[in-house]
């Protein structure tokens, strides 16, 4: 199983799609935050899969230096 693990940089998705580390879609990514963590979602650079990917609240203006990130509140529930 560690064979099989692809490292992915903090602005690269893994796309089960093409089976590989890939760089979103003209650089840009929505961001949906819950409580305390955010999730990335793109669309892959090759296949142009949905791709997603948790990242932690702290990272998000590292990542949103090389990404256009945007940036989503937390969705009202009834």
């Amino acid at each position: 199983r560690q064979d099989r693990k692809v490292k992915t940089g903090i602005c690269e998705f893994y796309c089960v799609r093409c089976r590989a580390k890939r760089n979103p879609a003209a650089g840009m990514a929505d961001c949906q935050i819950t409580g305390k963590r955010a999730m990335m979602t793109a669309l892959c650079d090759t296949c142009e899969t949905v791709v997603c990917k948790p990242v932690s609240m702290s990272r998000l203006p590292e990542i949103g230096e090389t990404l256009d990130l945007t940036i989503k509140g937390r969705v009202p529930t009834l």
